[in-house]
């Protein structure tokens, strides 16, 4: 593995431990999302979806298949 490889690997790597731990549930965002956020939680489900997205973008840009 490359040093860039290896960089890619960690980014990726730190991306879905931070999906997987630093995202509320879709309970959690229903029970919270109005005091805690002002608005309701169909509208926080949605934000949280798109940010995922985002950070999935951002984790692969650059990666090329191997």
């Amino acid at each position: 593995m490359t040093p860039k490889q290896k960089e890619q690997f960690n980014r990726m790597r730190s991306t879905l431990k931070r999906i997987a731990t630093g995202y509320q549930t879709p309970e959690q965002l229903h029970r919270s999302a109005e005091p805690e956020y002002g608005i309701d939680s169909y509208e926080a489900i949605e934000y949280a979806y798109e940010n995922i997205q985002q950070e999935a973008q951002n984790a692969v840009k650059g990666v090329r298949e191997a």
